[in-house]
């Protein structure tokens, strides 16, 4: 999986991208990330001539981070194992503590992904961005967001930034009830 930084309200998430996008920012020398060795091989292989199959980007980038080899590692981990590290991050743990929970999402399951979600909703964690988080959570949680919203417990300015990720049903709860109360 090729894999790019994308920032959002000052917090940087990790979202895969094509081998097009991929070769664009190579060549740009953009911020690529590879979550397999032998994958980054192919690619760079694909771009150069069997001699110049050096990655020039190598020279340039400081040694993998602690997180950028888990993240080598996570597609290679199963649904259970996945499931275990959230709920050591969820809890905390301090061995858990480097880790990006944004470059973890798009490993997680819906059930993981909608506890997690609530998680932050209910506690305001403040290491996990709600909008960043959105595309990745079912309707239901979404419409969980609504109706704490409505029950006063979300500001408005946390809401207006869900509006592309509601129902249809939800957007018109939320209409109806800022048409009837604020």
């Amino acid at each position: 999986m090729i894999l790019k930084p994308l920032t959002i309200d000052g917090q940087t998430i990790h979202v895969q991208i094509t081998k097009e996008e991929a070769k664009e920012r190579y060549l740009n020398k953009d911020e690529l990330i590879f979550t397999d060795d032998s994958e980054k091989q192919a690619f760079i292989e694909s771009l150069t001539t069997h001699d110049e199959a050096k990655d020039p980007l190598q020279e340039e980038q400081p040694k993998s981070s602690k997180m950028n080899r888990l993240m080598r590692i996570m597609p290679f981990l199963d649904d259970e194992d996945i499931h275990d590290l959230l709920d050591k991050v969820i809890s905390d743990d301090h061995a858990t503590s480097d880790i990006d929970l944004m470059m973890v999402m798009p490993f997680l399951n819906q059930e993981d992904t909608d506890r997690l979600f609530e998680k932050v909703l209910k506690e305001n964690h403040s290491k996990i961005n709600l909008v960043a988080v959105a595309p990745f959570v079912s309707e239901a949680s979404l419409s969980l967001v609504v109706d704490l919203y409505i029950e006063g417990k979300i500001q408005s300015k946390d809401m207006d930034e869900l509006y592309p990720f509601l129902s249809s049903k939800d957007v018109k709860r939320l209409f109806e009830h800022v048409l009837e109360n604020e």
